[in-house]
C-alpha cells in the first residue's frame, strides 16, 4: 500500500498546476567564498610533503568501508582550523547525524567558520536542532530551495509540494565535504546512518572518494557557486518568514554541547566504536597521505539553477558520463542505484555493444531498492536494455560485500545500493551522486569527479566485479521471451525466470508506472 501511496503522490504532482516561488529573499545576504588554500594550518602541514612530490596534481583514495567513511568526516570536523564547508542531499536526526553535528559545533568553538547547505527536502525532522547550533556566530546554515514554511508535520509539507511543483520539484542531490580548502570527501553517501553501516533496518552500500590538491579548489568553488545562488536561503531567514515555525529555545554553547552528548548516548549500542576523542582522530589524519594515488581530475558539478540554466549551460555531469562512454573502447563498468536509460541512452548502448565495448551495470533489485517507484520504471524498460547485450546484475539483499557496508554484528541487516560510480577502460574512474534516470538528467543538481588514473580504476573495477559475482547480485538474461535471474545460494546454482519477490501490488504498480507519464519523475 506503501508503495502505491507513493506514485499516486508523484502523479499528483504531475497533475498540479505549477505554482509561484515562496523563498524568501534575504535582502542583505552577503557572498561568502571558500577560505585562502595558501593560510597555513596542521592539515596543510600534513598533506605538504605529498603536494609538493606530486606538483601539479591532485591525489585520492576511494572510501568503500561504512566505518572509516563516518570516522573520516568526523576527522575532518576535528583536525579544521579555518573553515568547514559540508554540501548535502539528507542530514538525518539519527546517531551518525547528531555526532556529526557536534563534531561540526566543536569545531566552530574553536573558530572555524563553519557553512552548510542542505537541500531541504528531507531537514524537517531536524530543524529546530539546525536552527539553534546556526546561531552559533561561527555557524551558517543555508536550505537549497526551500519550503519556506516551516510547518510541522510531513502532511503540511506534501500540501506544500504539490503547490509549489514546478519549483520544489527540483533538488539539490550534491555531497560535498571539505575542510580549510585542503581536503575533500566526496562521493555517494549522505548523512545518515544507512550510509554508514549503523542502521538496523538497511544499510547501503556505498563509495565516496579522498581528495587534495588543486581539485579540491575546483570543489570549493563548485560549492560557493551554490552556497550564493538565490535558491539557497538561510535557516534563520526561513524561520523569520515563517510565523508557523515556533519560539527557538536559546542554549549556551554548554548547554548545547550537554544535549548532543546525551542524544548520542540515548541511541541504541553501536557496532563499532565511534571515535570522538579529537587526538584520536587527529591521528588518523595523518594516515591519509600514505593512501593516495596521484593523478589528473576533472570535477563536473550542475549549474545551481539547473531549472533555468539547462537551457544556457550543459547539463554537466550527464554530459561528461556521456561522453566518457561514447569514447569508450573496451568496457564500462557502472553502479546505478536507479536505472531508468532514456531511448537515447538504450540506443547509445546498443551502439557501444556493437562496437565491441562490453558494458556491465550494477543496479538495485527490488527487494534492495529504497525507491519502489524508481524500480518499477527500470522494470518497464529492463528488457530493451538486456536486448542491446548489456550484462545487468540486480544486488541481492543477502548480498555478501562483507566491511563494504557493514560490521559483522550488523550483517543481518538488508542491504541496498547506493553506489554512482563508474570505470572505463580501467583507466577512467567516476565517483559522483549522478543515477543515470530522467530525474538525475532533468531534475536534481548533480556533481561528481572524474580521475585519469588506470591503479585507480584497477581497484574500483575489483570492487564493483565483486559485487557483480552470483554470491552477491542477480545475472539477468533475456531468453525465449521471458527475463531469467540467476544466482548462487549455498554453492548451488539457482535460476528463476519471474522477477524475485514481487507480489500483486508491485505488478499492478509497474504496469501503472508504465501507463502513466510519469516517467521525467523517476
Amino acid at each position: 500500500m506503501k508503495r502505491i501511496l507513493n506514485v499516486l503522490m508523484l502523479l499528483s504532482g504531475v497533475l498540479l498546476t505549477v505554482g509561484c516561488s515562496s523563498i524568501p529573499i534575504e535582502q542583505h545576504a552577503q557572498p561568502s567564498f571558500a577560505r585562502n588554500q595558501h593560510q597555513p594550518s596542521h592539515l596543510k602541514d600534513v598533506l605538504a610533503a605529498s603536494l609538493q612530490q606530486h606538483s601539479g596534481q591532485s591525489g585520492f583514495a576511494i572510501i568503500s568501508e561504512a566505518q572509516q567513511a563516518l570516522q573520516s568526516r568526523l576527522a575532518m570536523a576535528n583536525v579544521a582550523e579555518h573553515s568547514l564547508d559540508m554540501q548535502y542531499y539528507i542530514w538525518h536526526d539519527d546517531l551518525s547525524g547528531v555526532a556529526l553535528l557536534s563534531a561540526i559545533y566543536r569545531a566552530a568553538e574553536r573558530g572555524v567558520r563553519v557553512r552548510t547547505l542542505l537541500d531541504d527536502y528531507t531537514v524537517l525532522t531536524a530543524d529546530a536542532d539546525l536552527a539553534r547550533i546556526a546561531n552559533h556566530p561561527n555557524i551558517e546554515i543555508k536550505l537549497y530551495n526551500p519550503y519556506g514554511k516551516r510547518r510541522s508535520g510531513s502532511f503540511a509539507r506534501t500540501l506544500a509540494f504539490f503547490g509549489e511543483f514546478g519549483r520544489l520539484n527540483h533538488r539539490m542531490h550534491n555531497k560535498l565535504m571539505v575542510a580549510d580548502n585542503q581536503l575533500a570527501i566526496t562521493g555517494g553517501r549522505n548523512i545518515g546512518d544507512e550510509y554508514f553501516g549503523l542502521s538496523d533496518r538497511k544499510n547501503f552500500v556505498d563509495i565516496d572518494m579522498f581528495a587534495v590538491g588543486p581539485v579540491v579548489h575546483d570543489l570549493s568553488n563548485s560549492f560557493d557557486r551554490y552556497w550564493n545562488s538565490d535558491w539557497a536561503v538561510s535557516i534563520d531567514s526561513i524561520r523569520s518568514f515563517d510565523p508557523f515555525s515556533g519560539e527557538l529555545e536559546i542554549l549556551s554553547a554548554a548547554e548545547i554541547e550537554q544535549v548532543l552528548q546525551q542524544r548520542m548516548q540515548g541511541y541504541p549500542t553501536a557496532p563499532y566504536t565511534i571515535e570522538m576523542d579529537r587526538q584520536q582522530l587527529l591521528a588518523q589524519v595523518e594516515t591519509i597521505p600514505s593512501l593516495l594515488r596521484w593523478s589528473h581530475a576533472t570535477v563536473t558539478a550542475d549549474p545551481p539553477r539547473k531549472d533555468l540554466e539547462q537551457q544556457l549551460e550543459p547539463l554537466a555531469v550527464i554530459e561528461l558520463l556521456t561522453q566518457l562512454g561514447a569514447n569508450a573502447e573496451h568496457e564500462i563498468l557502472i553502479s546505478s542505484p536507479y536505472f531508468i536509460p532514456g531511448t537515447i541512452m538504450v540506443d547509445g548502448l546498443s551502439q557501444l555493444n556493437q562496437r565491441g565495448v562490453e558494458v556491465k551495470v550494477l543496479t538495485n533489485s527490488l527487494r534492495t531498492n529504497d525507491v519502489a517507484a524508481a524500480h518499477y520504471g527500470y522494470a518497464n524498460i529492463r528488457e530493451q536494455v538486456l536486448a542491446t547485450g548489456t550484462k545487468v546484475y540486480e544486488l541481492r539483499t543477502d548480498s555478501a560485500p562483507g566491511s563494504l557496508t557493514q560490521p559483522q554484528s550488523k550483517r543481518g541487516v538488508e542491504l541496498g545500493l547506493h553506489a554512482k560510480v563508474a570505470v572505463y577502460d580501467r583507466r577512467w574512474v567516476y565517483i559522483g551522486t549522478a543515477n543515470l534516470d530522467p530525474r538525475s538528467q532533468l531534475l536534481n543538481t548533480e556533481m561528481g569527479v572524474v580521475v585519469d588514473d588506470p591503479i585507480l580504476a584497477q581497484q574500483l573495477a575489483k570492487q564493483l566485479l565483486g559485487l557483480m559475482t552470483q554470491k552477491s547480485a542477480y545475472r539477468l538474461h533475456h531468453q525465449q521471451a521471458a527475463t531469467c535471474w540467476f544466482w548462487i545460494d549455498n554453492n548451488n546454482f539457482e535460476q528463476q525466470c519471474s522477477e524475485p519477490n514481487v507480489g500483486w501490488g508491485d505488478a499492478l504498480m509497474m504496469k501503472l508506472v508504465e501507463l502513466l507519464p510519469i516517467e521525467e519523475q523517476l
